[in-house]
């Protein structure tokens, strides 16, 4: 019998069902705390906005549960009002894609020069992007986190900055281990996949994955939850090839992702025989 704390999923996607349905199959598959990605569809301007968007999850889900604000250039300017109500931000450059370089550098500086030195921001972006976005969190002493790793570019780039004493953590979703796909391929049930020496690098740099992370996984039949009803018995077949440890899992499902969003593990312990 194995026996863990709670695991803990970051940027979850809960874009695809209702927080009832994948907070019970989180539960069901050993995650008893959810740190939920946004959409630019629910933008906080304000803390009222941050209490809204917590409103169904604190009436139905069963499990621990918060939600990262997502980062526009509109509400940079208020995130002195309302950082404190969420774990974290998360930053899509997708969404300052039409801005030119400069402008992007500026929204970037004030952001990491606001936001809470104690709170993590999440990104996602293009290698040039994440290395822009790890120049600015070195300037700015803040914790920053990037999302869904594939390249390895990007992982050399945490490592390097995890070697030059930065804050900088990073996820990856364990089926980034196990496949690859030629450029241009369709990535599958990844909404990014790497080549082969990609993944490659992903081992060679295993020491500088801080998390496994359910983010980044397409349903490939829209079923509410499947990203995380996967994760349990995927990191949990691995470890059977002995290709991950017991303390693998336990430090990038348990005890980094608590320690980077501020989390108590959660008393229920998971057992699998």
């Amino acid at each position: 019998m194995w026996r863990f704390p709670g695991f803990i999923d970051i940027c979850t996607d809960v874009s695809c069902g209702s927080w009832e349905s994948i907070s019970n199959t989180a539960l069901r598959s050993g995650y008893t705390s959810l740190i939920a990605a946004p959409t630019a569809e629910r933008v906080y301007t304000q803390k009222a906005d941050v209490l809204q968007a917590l409103d169904e999850p604190s009436r139905t889900a069963v499990c621990d549960y918060a939600k990262l604000a997502f980062i526009t250039p509109e509400n940079i300017q208020t995130i002195d009002d309302w950082a404190d109500e969420v774990p974290g931000a998360l930053l899509d450059f997708s969404v300052f894609s039409e801005m030119g370089g400069f402008v992007q550098m500026n929204l970037l500086s004030r952001l990491f020069n606001r936001w809470p030195a104690e709170l993590p921001i999440c990104v996602r972006g293009t290698e040039n992007q994440i290395g822009s976005a790890i120049f600015m969190a070195q300037v700015h002493s803040r914790k920053m986190h990037v999302c869904s790793v594939v390249s390895k570019a990007e992982i050399e780039m945490v490592d390097e900055a995890k070697r030059d004493g930065l804050s900088v953590t990073c996820d990856v979703h364990p089926l980034s281990l196990l496949f690859s796909c030629e450029p241009g391929s369709d990535p599958g049930m990844l909404k990014r996949m790497g080549t082969e020496e990609d993944r490659q690098a992903l081992w060679q740099h295993f020491d500088a994955i801080d998390c496994f992370s359910s983010a980044g996984y397409i349903s490939p039949r829209g079923k509410n939850g499947e990203a995380l009803s996967i994760m349990t018995p995927l990191l949990f077949s691995m470890r059977n090839a002995e290709m991950l440890t017991d303390e693998d899992i336990l430090l990038r499902c348990c005890l980094n992702p608590a320690k980077l969003f501020g989390i108590r593990l959660a008393s229920l312990r998971t057992h699998w025989e």
